[in-house]
């Protein structure tokens, strides 16, 4: 989310930071600033009593970076490796 805005006050992150998304909420709530949710957080409603208004986020260029990730000395290595193309496709699928 941070570099989403390109622009971050580093001394006020550090002083307050959010480790969860109710947390997030919470402190949103309590006024120490602003937050990006994913809509399933909507949906889930997160911000029930609470005196939050969501805004969307209109833009062509927001979306998500998905990473297949394993250590490099990792025994399975070849396995993840091929379950690549599985995801690959399954995302295609859901994507189209």
């Amino acid at each position: 989310a941070l570099s989403v805005c390109e622009f971050i006050d580093t001394d006020a992150a550090k002083e307050f930071q959010g480790t969860s998304l109710h947390t997030l909420v919470q402190m949103v709530d309590n006024g120490l600033g602003i937050t990006i949710l994913p809509q399933m957080a909507l949906k889930a409603d997160m911000l029930d009593n609470t005196d939050i208004v969501p805004v969307p986020i209109k833009s062509n260029i927001v979306g998500r970076e998905i990473a297949l990730v394993w250590r490099k000395n990792s025994s399975r290595a070849e396995e993840m490796s091929k379950l690549l193309p599985c995801f690959e496709a399954s995302l295609r699928r859901i994507l189209a």
